[in-house]
């Protein structure tokens, strides 16, 4: 089975995976939480803020009440957790591909166990 995982999910995506890898034949992160370049609360928070001025005005509303129903506590203690959990060195590409924000990955590589897809350097 495949698994897609968005912003905070994509910790859950990589641990579900890490913790059933039988389970889970491919992985697909999608703008994932925190840029490892930038692993801290108040750099994280630039980041976000800018990346919301560049978002649909349309999601705005949804946001908020997203950030609303969580609550500051919530939000403030996932963030700290996001910071604790670096996934880039759960990966089995860790250390070898440059994470860019925004970019596509040019290439898909299997998780271990799983037969390499074509392309795929390890």
């Amino acid at each position: 089975m495949a698994v897609l995982g968005n912003s905070f999910g994509c910790q859950v995506a990589v641990d579900l995976a890490m913790r059933h890898p039988d389970r889970v034949g491919g992985l697909v992160l999608v703008g994932p939480t925190m840029d490892p370049t930038a692993r801290t609360a108040p750099r994280q928070i630039l980041r976000w803020l800018g990346d919301t001025a560049r978002e649909d005005p349309l999601q705005l509303p949804i946001l908020v009440r997203d950030v609303h129903d969580a609550g500051p506590r919530r939000v403030v203690g996932t963030l700290a957790h996001a910071l604790r959990d670096p996934i880039e060195d759960k990966l089995p590409w860790s250390g070898r591909r440059r994470w860019s924000r925004g970019a596509a990955p040019s290439r898909s590589c299997p998780w271990p166990g799983h037969r390499p897809l074509p392309g795929c350097s390890r």
